[in-house]
């Protein structure tokens, strides 16, 4: 999806992350997302993450992105289609069942991420429509996420873009559910 941006005057392009290449790149993005969404990066556990990326790699390889602008990596996008069935709980670490999605046929947002220098650039909303596209063609009429109470910027960046606040995470009360419907009276 890539295309051109007025605002920067740069083409974004979306590509798979390539983890022999960029895996530092894709953890130390994983690691700032901790860092803003809790103050810290205690809860990082980055062995798990990458095993936990290679995997998702494989089963959504469109899912998970990275952005590119001018031959620079500036985000990532982790996101996958849920359809009933297709989980395996048993590879679940501790809490991250819980991030499940709660209907069929509602992707999953692990991630939104933009670099700090290219944040209020005018491009997050770029993020936000490609996930959405990639999670229609596989057949998903919702999205869901969580995110940080705290996180005013990504609050709002979700209010502008649609998404609706779905009550808290029950394993994590500095969290709240966010939730988007595709539907043509709801999309944005």
């Amino acid at each position: 999806m890539p295309g051109e941006d007025k605002t920067i005057g740069a083409n974004l392009d979306f590509h798979t992350i390539d983890l022999p290449n960029h895996l530092d790149t894709a953890l130390k993005f994983r690691a700032d997302s901790y860092r803003t969404s809790f103050g810290n990066i205690d809860l990082f556990d980055s062995e798990f993450y990458a095993g936990w990326l290679k995997q998702r790699i494989k089963q959504f390889p469109e899912g998970h992105v990275h952005i590119w602008v001018d031959g620079e990596i500036v985000g990532q996008i982790e996101a996958r289609p849920h359809h009933s069935g297709q989980e395996n709980l048993s590879s679940a670490k501790s809490s991250t069942d819980l991030r499940l999605p709660k209907q069929d046929r509602e992707g999953y947002i692990n991630l939104y991420y933009l670099a700090p220098q290219w944040r209020g650039k005018g491009i997050a909303g770029r993020l936000d429509a490609y996930a959405k596209t990639y999670l229609l063609s596989h057949g998903c009429i919702s999205a869901r996420l969580s995110v940080s109470k705290t996180n005013i910027r990504a609050l709002a960046f979700y209010a502008k873009y649609g998404w609706r606040a779905a009550g808290d995470r029950p394993d994590q009360p500095d969290m709240q559910w966010m939730t988007k419907d595709f539907s043509p009276a709801q999309m944005k």
